[in-house]
């Protein structure tokens, strides 16, 4: 589950850095 999350995290990170760095 873990894995999965940090997965997400980093897909949002490349999708929206601007929005996830906010």
């Amino acid at each position: 589950m873990a894995f999965s999350i940090v997965g997400f995290i980093a897909m949002c990170s490349l999708v929206y850095p601007a929005e996830f760095r906010s």
